[in-house]
């Protein structure tokens, strides 16, 4: 921010300030691995079922997704025979 004087101000962000990114939590990896364990199937078979790389549910099962999208975990769940929540 420039002020009258025309030299340039810094403002301390607020933690509200700063914007939450989706991620993945380890129940949410919990509930993926045992809905998919429960349904018998390996990791590669709900990829080929999703038509998606197996990394992919690794990384979701793992936690380390890095762009968690919910919409697509709860797709996953549904494929799983499970309600999302």
């Amino acid at each position: 921010v420039q002020n009258a004087a025309g030299t340039k101000e810094f403002h301390k962000l607020n933690e509200d300030d700063i914007p939450k990114l989706d991620k993945i939590t380890p129940e949410q990896c919990k509930v993926l691995r045992e809905a998919r364990a429960a349904k018998g199937i390996t990791q590669n078979d709900l990829a080929k079922s999703m038509n998606i790389n197996v990394s992919i549910i690794k990384d979701y099962e793992g936690g380390s997704v890095a762009k968690f999208n919910k919409t697509f975990y709860n797709n996953l769940l549904r494929r799983l025979g499970v309600k999302p929540t």
